[in-house]
């Protein structure tokens, strides 16, 4: 709001000073010599100058949204990768649970075919296996706890 009262202020006093000055004038253009009103030219200058400074600033914010979207889209791959490290560390605490070990890529592929996740793992339990079961929970809450404060930490680039 003010700045359009300041844009309309300054329109005002160049309409005001375009018309004290109204004389004909002669404006020589290289090769042809025009009459008209300094009124008319005061204003046309001044048209000229606004629609100069819009092309500037169309450059300018255009570049600003292609460089928002090259954000965007980086912002996008780094989640994607984020995913895929916690889907990785998720698939290596599992093997580490069961005593299985595969190779990463083995596991990224286990995970692909079969579709689960290694957080929809369950290990059935026996009255003989409770103690591994205990360890496994303070585990997983230690992991979560630990994911958690990750997620927390602010990260500046």
């Amino acid at each position: 709001m003010v700045l359009l009262v300041i844009i309309l202020l300054m329109l005002l006093l160049v309409a005001v000073f375009a018309l004290k000055n109204s004389q004909v004038i002669i404006v020589d253009l290289f090769f042809n010599k025009i009459e008209m009103s300094q009124a008319i030219l005061i204003l046309s200058c001044v048209a000229l100058g606004i629609f100069i400074m819009l092309v500037f600033y169309f450059i300018q914010r255009f570049k600003a949204s292609r460089r928002i979207k090259s954000l965007e889209k980086e912002l996008l791959q780094t989640k994607n990768d984020l995913e895929k490290a916690r889907a990785q560390i998720a698939v290596a605490e599992s093997e580490l649970r069961t005593g299985t070990s595969k190779t990463l890529e083995e596991s990224i592929l286990d995970q692909r075919v079969t579709g689960f996740d290694a957080k929809d793992v369950v290990v059935e339990e026996n009255p003989e296996n409770s103690q591994f079961e205990d360890d496994k929970n303070l585990e997983n809450e230690k992991v979560n706890e630990d994911e958690n404060n990750f997620e927390t930490k602010k990260f500046h680039i």
